[in-house]
C-alpha cells in the first residue's frame, strides 16, 4: 500500500503482492505536484490537473461551489493539502501511521489512521472529523476510490446492496445508456445489468448515484482473475455511492479517451454542494462537533 501525505494523503497503491496487481487506476499524467502551477485557473478548480487516480478524500464537498463567503473546487480542498503524518506502529506484526490535515478555507480538521496486521487481508482505517468552529456548517463528505487495469477488465462483477440509482444531470457523454435525471432499479434496468462492466471494446460513461443501501459494503471481483476487493463502511453517515465510469468513453479535456476506470465512492450526500442543500443530503457538523467513523478494505482471492 501506498500512500502520499504531501497530496491529500491520496492512495496512490493497493497491492496483492502474489499476482503482481494493483487493484487502483493510476492516471497518465501522474505529476509532482510541487513542482506544477496550472497554466491558468479552472471554473472547477484545480483537482483534474493534479489528479494522479487512486483513492483520494472529498471534502468538504462534491463539486464547485461558493457558501458562506468561500469557494471550493471541484471535492473540496482535502485532497489537494499537505497531511502530516505520525508513525504509531512499526512491527512485524502491525503497521499503522496517523494522518492529519487542517483544511484552509473551512474550520475543520481530518485526522485518519490506517492499519495493517501481519497475515491478515484487511486494511483498517479510523478517521475523526472536528468542527474547530462554534459555528454549524454543512459538509459533503466522500471518499473516492477509483479501480483500473490490471485488476478491472471485462466481465468483473460489482456488488452494492441498493435499491435504486438517479443518473447524472452534469457528467453526459454520447457514449452513456442513460438520459439525465433518469431513475432506475439497481442493478437490472431497462433489462441491462448495470453491476457486469462492459465487453471489451464498448466505450461507456455514466455517473449515478446509488441509494437505499441496504448495507454498508461495496465490493468488486474479477472473475477471471479470482480476486475480489471490498469495502465496508457506516451507511448511516455515508448513505450514498457515487458510481462513477469512464470505459474510453469521455472524448476531450480532461480524458480523451484513453481512461479505463471506474470510481465507486461513499459520500455522505448527493450529487454536488448546492443540489444536496436542495435534496437534503447535505450533512450538518455542529459547532465543535467530532465525528468518528471506520472503514474497511479487505482483498481476497476467491478461486
Amino acid at each position: 500500500m501506498v500512500v502520499v501525505p504531501d497530496k491529500g494523503s491520496d492512495i496512490i497503491e493497493i497491492g496483492y503482492k502474489p499476482k503482481d496487481i494493483n487493484f487502483l487506476w493510476k492516471n497518465s499524467n501522474m505529476i509532482e505536484t510541487q513542482k506544477f502551477i496550472s497554466t491558468s485557473s479552472n471554473p472547477l478548480g484545480n483537482n483534474l490537473d493534479y489528479y494522479e487516480g487512486g483513492w483520494h478524500e472529498c471534502f468538504p464537498g462534491g463539486g464547485p461551489y461558493k457558501d458562506n463567503g468561500y469557494e471550493q473546487g471541484i471535492h473540496g480542498e482535502a485532497a489537494l493539502l499537505p497531511w502530516e503524518f505520525k508513525i504509531l506502529r512499526d512491527t512485524p506484526e502491525e503497521v499503522a501511521v496517523e494522518l492529519k490535515c487542517k483544511m484552509i478555507r473551512t474550520p475543520f480538521e481530518l485526522v485518519k489512521t490506517i492499519c495493517i496486521n501481519s497475515g491478515s487481508n484487511t486494511i483498517r482505517f479510523k478517521e475523526w472529523l472536528k468542527n474547530l468552529s462554534g459555528e454549524d456548517l454543512p459538509i459533503m463528505w466522500g471518499h473516492h476510490p477509483v479501480f483500473g487495469r490490471p485488476f478491472l477488465d471485462e466481465g468483473c462483477v460489482i456488488d452494492i446492496a441498493a435499491a435504486n440509482f438517479e443518473n447524472s444531470t452534469s457528467f453526459s457523454s454520447l457514449s452513456s445508456k442513460l438520459s439525465p435525471g433518469e431513475i432506475g432499479d439497481w442493478p437490472i434496468h431497462n433489462s441491462y445489468n448495470y453491476s457486469v462492466i462492459e465487453p471489451k471494446g464498448e466505450k461507456c460513461a455514466e455517473l449515478f448515484y446509488l441509494k437505499g443501501l441496504q448495507t454498508g459494503r461495496i465490493n468488486i471481483a474479477n472473475p477471471a482473475q479470482n480476486l475480489s476487493f471490498t469495502i465496508n463502511f457506516d451507511k448511516e453517515l455515508f448513505p450514498y455511492v457515487w458510481y462513477w465510469k469512464v470505459l474510453n468513453g469521455v472524448d476531450g479535456y480532461p480524458w480523451y479517451g484513453r481512461t479505463y476506470n471506474i470510481g465507486l465512492e461513499f459520500w455522505t450526500g448527493y450529487p454536488a454542494f448546492d443540489e444536496a442543500k436542495t435534496n437534503g443530503s447535505i450533512k450538518i457538523v455542529k459547532g465543535l462537533e467530532t465525528i468518528e467513523t471506520d472503514f474497511n478494505a479487505t482483498i481476497e482471492c476467491i478461486e
